[in-house]
């Protein structure tokens, strides 16, 4: 039985890689089994506790719909990527850097003893004190931020990723989701 998944924001190419892997979006009022939440504008700093500064482009429509999704289904597990997973961040108590350079397209990340390419288009990122994937440069790429709820900086929907870090995307959120 496929996996049933509802994102507030739709994405052509997220929904078509978890789609090659069992998993189904469906609408809202279908009873999703989990939320993903995906890349977009910045989000909003005063989700986490700061003002906004040069550089930060929000969409505070997009703030609110994600808002009343994670709201609605907080009994869920959750997995985000890029801005999910800074979103989902922010939502679960956790800070962000509102600005890093040089860390767009491929690049080198780790996860458990495994090296591979993962594609980031982001110049912010989570603070988190156990990552689960670690860039090169020491940037959480990817972590568990409360229970049920996992995320990813990097985006595994894109051609550029390697197949070892869709592996491992998937993976965990086959463990989050409890398939």
């Amino acid at each position: 039985m496929n996996k049933k998944y509802f994102m507030p924001s739709y994405d052509y190419a997220v929904s078509s890689l978890l789609g090659n892997h069992g998993y189904v979006n469906v609408g809202e009022d279908e009873s999703p089994d989990f939320l993903v939440f995906t890349g977009g504008a910045d989000v909003s700093p005063w989700l986490y506790g700061e003002h906004r500064k040069p550089g930060t482009s929000t969409s505070p429509e997009r703030d609110y719909w994600d808002m009343m999704a994670f709201i609605r289904f907080r009994h869920l597990p959750m997995v985000g990527i890029c801005r999910g997973f800074q979103f989902l961040a922010a939502v679960t108590g956790h800070k962000l850097v509102q600005h890093i350079e040089d860390h767009t397209w491929a690049h080198t990340c780790y996860y458990n003893d495994e090296v591979f390419t993962v594609s980031s288009t982001h110049h912010q990122c989570v603070v988190h004190t156990n990552p689960l994937f670690v860039s090169a440069d020491g940037v959480c790429e990817g972590a568990y931020l409360s229970a049920g709820v996992f995320g990813v900086q990097f985006h595994p929907e894109y051609e550029s990723c390697s197949e070892q870090a869709i592996a491992a995307f998937i993976k965990e959120l086959r463990h989050v989701t409890g398939v």
